[in-house]
């Protein structure tokens, strides 16, 4: 099994914030391999900071699939959200559903308001275990004390990317095809201009990982409309993948001995890496589970959606295998030092000596 060398300098990566607009400061890029030509579609839709509409209105509404890998455990869901007003207020008690294929139907939970430009809306969100499936038909519908809003869209993506971060691609291109690569050091290696989209298949050389990081390759297909039956606002539905990388690893001073795992006689060994819940709001906590097979330096750390490095909970050094199912962390949903972290999807990474483990959980603040 791949070992993967952790030196502290890149378990001390700097706090960055998670951002549901995925906003980051450029750096100077780079020139890619792929040249992002304009988009003759869509460009994403913007709302005015102005007070909100009379009947039904969605400020944002998104159905987005999400994959997140490390070139070994691959982990995904779909993550359900609106922010919307009846006639100007934040109605908490609608119902909102989501539809598609495969039998999905869900109702999404009210978790609270949200103040944007001034405005108060009801945001209604969930992390739901099912799997995106590019080609089908997907609905929001929204039912208020005035009346239903819907809209539904077909799902753009079918994402691939290479392990080694050096292409990307995609088989159903959506209105708009971005790719985003970032690093710890913290810096935007590549990202595509807006209101542009990428081509499939899309290069990027290798040796624009220049810097001994971590990186993350994203990559979003969307799809997107204004045209909101029965009411008025903005709905995007997109397949999002994301790849976390290390990259150009100095040797480590104390090396991870390639040594077999001691395991009991007559004792069957079982891996495990588990999260208590797919979803919080502090001041509940998620817990981690798992079991340590490996001799050798473990690492449990929450990174953003995007990749960005949110907190750390365990840095340890393993002096012998943990075979059954143990507690090794919990998370509270604070970044760095002890602020807050926004909501949104959070990746719970544990790089243990072995293996690496990914899970997903969403943050409600």
């Amino acid at each position: 099994m791949k070992k993967f060398f952790i030196v502290s300098a890149l378990l001390s990566l700097l706090v960055m914030g998670f951002s549901c607009t995925k906003n980051y400061s450029v750096s100077p890029l780079p020139a890619p391999t792929a040249t992002p030509a304009p988009n003759p579609l869509i460009c994403t839709p913007t709302q005015t900071a102005g007070p909100p509409p009379n009947g039904i209105y969605w400020y944002s509404a998104q159905i987005e699939g999400i994959t997140v890998s490390n070139g070994v455990t691959v982990v995904n869901g779909i993550f359900a959200q609106v922010l919307l007003t009846v006639n100007g207020t934040a109605e908490t008690t609608d119902t909102v559903n989501v539809s598609g294929p495969a039998g999905l139907s869900a109702t999404i939970p009210y978790t609270d308001n949200v103040v944007v430009n001034g405005n108060t809306y009801a945001q209604y969100q969930a992390l739901l275990s099912n799997t995106y499936q590019t080609g089908g038909s997907y609905s929001l519908t929204t039912v208020t004390s005035i009346g239903t809003a819907s809209a539904t869209l077909t799902a753009p993506g079918n994402i691939t990317v290479a392990p080694d971060g050096s292409s990307a691609s995609w088989s159903n291109g959506g209105m708009l095809n971005t790719v985003g690569i970032y690093s710890s050091a913290p810096a935007t290696v590549y990202q595509t201009a807006t209101c542009k989209s990428e081509s499939s298949p899309f290069a990027f050389p290798l040796s624009n990982y220049s810097q001994s990081a971590f990186y993350t390759f994203t990559v979003d297909c969307q799809n997107m409309t204004n045209a909101i039956s029965g009411g008025a606002g903005y709905f995007k539905l997109y397949d999002n993948y994301e790849l976390l990388m290390f990259k150009n690893e100095p040797p480590t001073a104390t090396p991870i001995a390639d040594t077999p795992t001691p395991t009991p006689v007559g004792t069957p060994f079982t891996d495990v890496f588990a999260l208590s819940s797919n979803a919080f709001q502090p001041p509940a906590s998620v817990s981690i589970t798992a079991s340590i097979p490996g001799l050798g330096y473990a690492n449990l750390a929450v990174y953003s959606a995007s990749g960005l490095f949110t907190q750390q909970i365990l840095v340890e050094q393993v002096s012998q295998p943990v075979t059954g199912t143990g507690l090794i962390g919990t998370w509270n949903g604070t970044e760095g030092p002890g602020g807050s972290a926004p909501d949104g999807i959070y990746v719970v990474s544990f790089l243990e000596p072995d293996d690496w483990k990914l899970g997903l959980v969403l943050l409600i603040q």
